[in-house]
């Protein structure tokens, strides 16, 4: 790895404790002693009521984690178009998961 690299990757890590720590810090998100970064009871209630899916009876139909995996199919539904194959679509799928589950990427509506 080059020194522009390692400084890239150390930014990148400086950046990511600044955002889970902002997010701690307004209430969105809490860490447990492992260290990673979980939702708070607040937020789970703001996804229940706004984001995750329900059926026609209006019962929820998935947990945060379902929510998360939804969301990042969907957004890497887009790779197919520009000529991806599936594995490539699946490794887009499982980073923007993995994004999403350490509360590092938060798309909204």
């Amino acid at each position: 790895m080059t020194f522009a690299n390692q400084d890239a990757v150390s930014s990148t890590a400086g950046t990511q404790r600044r955002i889970t720590a902002a997010l701690v810090d307004a209430g969105i998100a809490h860490q447990n002693n492992d260290r990673s970064t979980e939702l708070t009871d607040n937020a789970k209630v703001v996804l229940e009521r706004r984001y995750l899916s329900r059926d026609r009876e209006g019962n929820v139909l998935e947990e945060p984690d379902g929510m998360f995996r939804r969301v990042a199919i969907n957004l890497s539904q887009a790779d197919l178009s520009y000529g991806a194959s599936e594995e490539d679509r699946q490794a887009t799928e499982d980073e923007f998961y993995g994004a999403m589950r350490r509360l590092e990427v938060l798309p909204n509506s």
